[in-house]
């Protein structure tokens, strides 16, 4: 499954760390018992799994909403991954930066024509 929104203009690490989030809300909505999430920027990995975000951190709110998803009673796994081997992500970020801010999140419950090759690629390449 994929997703796709507008964030706007935000900092890079704001983008991931939000999308993470995004993910986590659409899974729970669903139902999803099992999720496995890979993001390429290791410090919003770093920000959401260790326990050094400060409290004047200006992501700390963000940070511990998505640790509360991220911790409740279901399986979730946040793994790094190197940029090229998450090609389907990147192709679907930069959709989102296409679509109109007010636009509602756009759920894909198959694999984006645009995504088919990257994901299969992207597959081979991500263990968890």
């Amino acid at each position: 499954m994929g997703i796709n929104k507008s964030l706007g203009l935000q900092s890079v690490i704001e983008a991931e760390i939000h999308t993470i989030m995004l993910g986590l809300k659409m899974g729970q909505q669903m139902g999803t018992r099992r999720v496995l999430l890979y993001s390429n920027l290791l410090d919003a990995v770093n920000l959401i799994m260790r326990d050094y975000c400060h409290a004047d951190h200006p992501l700390r709110g963000i940070i511990m909403k998505t640790r509360d998803l991220l911790f409740q009673d279901w399986d979730v796994e946040l793994h790094y991954t190197l940029r090229e081997n998450n090609s389907c992500a990147d192709y679907m970020a930069k959709q989102g930066d296409d679509a109109p801010i007010d636009a509602d999140v756009v759920l894909f419950p198959m694999t984006p024509a645009g995504c088919t090759q990257r994901f299969l690629t992207d597959r081979g390449s991500c263990r968890s």
